[in-house]
């Protein structure tokens, strides 16, 4: 009996930290897919409204939400927020254009076309992933960035 509890024992203290690793990417996955949901979102409403949007984000760098100009469509402007899960931020916005390096949000036209960049998102573990922004609807990218960040 003693012999099949020390068995059970080494097994779950084996196994424990791979599981837990194992969720920390799962959540940092998610939330990539639920920030490139959250630009696809303000491309979709910028271009069938013919309005501004900005995905802005959170000076902690927990959280990004879209913005609209006023006017323009006739459907009113319901604020979305996609809050992060705890211990993953938006490490960086990487712009195309050097020119707009300085901004922390990323501009949507009227006519849908957004300012082209990479969103990058880690965790504790410095583990990465990158939201690609591009022109055309649907072509929002999710990618595991490979090694550490």
């Amino acid at each position: 009996m003693l012999l099949v509890v020390i068995i059970i024992g080494v097994t779950a203290a084996l196994t424990v930290p791979r599981y837990s690793r194992s969720f920390a990417f799962m959540k940092l996955r998610s939330a990539a897919y639920d920030v490139a949901a959250t630009v696809e979102h303000a491309q979709a409403f910028a271009g069938l409204e013919e309005r501004r949007v900005l995905l802005n984000v959170s000076g902690s760098r927990t959280s990004c939400w879209l913005s609209c100009e006023s006017g323009g469509g006739d459907r009113p402007f319901k604020p979305v927020t996609c809050d992060l899960p705890e211990g993953i931020t938006i490490d960086s916005i990487t712009f195309e254009d050097s020119l707009l390096a300085h901004k922390d949000y990323v501009t949507f036209r009227p006519d849908g076309e957004p300012d082209r960049c990479a969103i990058t998102l880690v965790n504790r573990a410095r583990e990465a992933f990158q939201v690609y922004v591009e022109p055309g609807l649907g072509h929002t990218r999710v990618v595991k960035m490979e090694g550490k960040r």
